[in-house]
């Protein structure tokens, strides 16, 4: 039985899927990545936060500078506009806009050392990893807020804590706890 390697543009069996250059002088910084995280993060916020007092300033709502609207849609805004810097949707807008695709790269496939579980992997592997170190690390936190709300609990009147730090965290516990048994029963 024999086999045969096709060599085609230099590369064993891809044709034009080698890794891709790095970008040099101004596309560094309209690459993704972290330079392009630098200035889209707060651009995106920055206009998520225009629009929000535009639409306040139309509707004639005062304050304009409203903290709750504007803080909600900060917390919005900027993890999209973080997202997009990194690269997140460069491949669904390519796609939508007719655009070829950049093929992707798979060379940081897998872990080589323990560093790898701290970055973005595209491993299954890895990835699996991650979540169940994650979710052991928020049962081990929401397990010392029970800890604590329960030893404020052993005697009546305020020992640690006060009235409302005593319910946020009750309620943290509670949302931490339920996630992570989510994740823990849904694990494949």
């Amino acid at each position: 039985m024999t086999s045969a390697a096709h060599v085609t543009n230099g590369h064993n069996g891809h044709a034009g899927h080698g890794s891709p250059a790095r970008p040099t002088g101004w596309h560094r910084w309209t690459g993704p990545g972290w330079l392009r995280v630098i200035w889209v993060m707060p651009l995106i916020g920055f206009i998520g936060l225009g629009i929000t007092c535009a639409i306040r300033w139309a509707a004639d709502w005062q304050p304009i500078w409203a903290a709750t609207p504007l803080v909600t849609i900060s917390l919005v805004s900027f993890p999209l506009g973080f997202l997009a810097g990194l690269g997140a949707f460069d491949y669904w807008i390519y796609y939508a806009s007719g655009k070829p695709t950049r093929p992707e790269d798979h060379s940081g496939h897998g872990a080589r050392s323990w560093r790898d579980y701290f970055r973005p992997n595209t491993d299954h592997k890895v990835i699996g990893i991650q979540y169940l170190v994650t979710t052991m690390f928020f049962f081990v936190v929401g397990g010392l807020m029970a800890m604590l709300f329960r030893a404020e609990l052993a005697e009546s009147g305020t020992q640690l804590v006060d009235n409302q730090t005593f319910n946020g965290l009750v309620s943290v516990h509670a949302a931490l706890m339920s996630s992570a048994d989510w994740v823990w029963q849904h694990y494949d």
